[in-house]
């Protein structure tokens, strides 16, 4: 199989087989994974890029294309996904708007609606 950069595969809905031949466990396949790149684990527990890439030593667009090639998404995105699965992680909690408050949305309906889109789902969707 010809080698794929991550990015190519983002929004696509592929059989794991297909990236991953003998596939049996998501755990097995995360145990054998290299291990994240640092800048891409710091990306994810930030709310700041600009000040995270000063932080570093990096221009923004240095940050974005070793993240990119890290993980096939860009920062942003990627801070995205941390914090809907930090909201998923918490639940509920007292309600959804302190929920939303709690993770950095404006409001509610953002935290649902950004949700959605990454997930295909509302948080009281997924949460049930």
């Amino acid at each position: 199989m010809a080698s794929l950069r991550l990015s190519e595969l983002v929004d696509l809905r592929v059989p794991i087989a297909d990236i991953a031949p003998g596939f049996d466990s998501l755990r097995k396949l995360a145990a054998d994974a290299a291990p994240l790149d640092p800048l891409a684990r710091d990306v994810v527990r930030t709310r700041d890029l600009k000040a995270l890439a000063a932080d570093c030593g990096y221009s923004e667009r240095q940050v974005r294309r070793r993240v990119l090639a890290a993980t096939g998404h860009a920062p942003k995105r990627l801070m995205r996904i941390a914090r809907m699965q930090g909201v998923l992680r918490g639940g509920r909690g007292e309600s959804w708007a302190r929920t939303a408050a709690e993770h950095g949305y404006y409001d509610e309906a953002h935290m649902a609606n950004d949700v959605r889109a990454l997930a295909g789902a509302t948080p009281h969707a997924l949460l049930g």
